[in-house]
C-alpha cells in the first residue's frame, strides 16, 4: 500500500483551514456591506477570531466591543497627554484634551450601558445609548481644531468610534428583523 506524503496531507489540512476562514470572512464582509460604514466594520471586528462564525446578534456585540476597544485608546490617550500639559503646551491642544476627557469617560461609561442594553434585547436603550456615545464623541471631535498631531489622531478616533456606534445600530437593527 502506498503511503501518502506527510507534505501532502499537511497542504490538505491548511487548504481545508483556508477555504473554511475565506467563507467565514466572506459572510462577515456580507454582513458588514449591511451597516453603514462596511470597511471599517470588516476591518475592526476581523481582529476578533469569533467574528469568522458569528451572527447578527453576535457581530452587534462584537461591535460594541470594538468601540469599547477604541473608547479606552482614545481615553488613555487624551490621559497620557493631559498628564504631559504644562504651560507651553499649545491652547488648541490644551482645549481638546480638556473637552475630550470628560467626553471620553462619559462615553465608556454610556457603551457600559450600551452592553447592557444589548444584553436585555432593548432595541430603544441601544438607540439611545449609541445617540449619547455619538454625542459624548461629536464633542470631543469639534472642539479639537489645529494641526496638532496628538488633535489629528483624537479625531480620527472619536470619528471611528462615531462610525462604530453606526454599525452597532444597523446590527441592532438588523438582528431585530431577523426575530420577526
Amino acid at each position: 500500500m502506498a503511503s501518502i506524503p506527510f507534505n501532502f496531507i499537511m497542504l490538505l489540512s491548511l487548504s481545508i483551514s483556508t477555504l473554511a476562514t475565506s467563507s467565514a470572512t466572506d459572510s462577515l464582509r456580507e454582513a458588514c456591506e449591511k451597516t453603514p460604514e462596511p470597511e471599517v466594520c470588516v476591518e475592526s471586528l476581523s481582529v476578533y477570531s469569533e467574528s469568522e462564525t458569528a451572527d447578527i446578534h453576535e457581530l452587534k456585540i462584537l461591535s460594541v466591543r470594538a468601540t469599547t476597544h477604541w473608547a479606552n485608546d482614545t481615553s488613555n490617550l487624551i490621559r497620557l497627554n493631559m498628564d504631559k500639559l504644562n504651560n507651553t503646551t499649545p491652547i488648541p491642544l490644551q482645549e481638546c484634551l480638556v473637552d475630550c476627557s470628560q467626553g471620553m469617560t462619559d462615553a465608556i461609561s454610556v457603551l457600559q450601558n450600551l452592553s447592557n442594553a444589548i444584553n436585555a434585547k432593548k432595541l430603544s436603550d441601544i438607540d439611545a445609548y449609541v445617540t449619547q456615545t455619538y454625542m459624548d464623541t461629536a464633542t470631543c471631535s469639534n472642539s479639537c481644531k489645529g494641526d496638532d498631531m496628538v488633535i489629528k489622531l483624537i479625531v480620527e478616533m472619536t470619528n471611528n468610534i462615531a462610525k462604530l456606534g453606526k454599525i452597532t445600530l444597523a446590527f441592532a437593527k438588523l438582528d431585530e428583523e431577523d426575530k420577526h
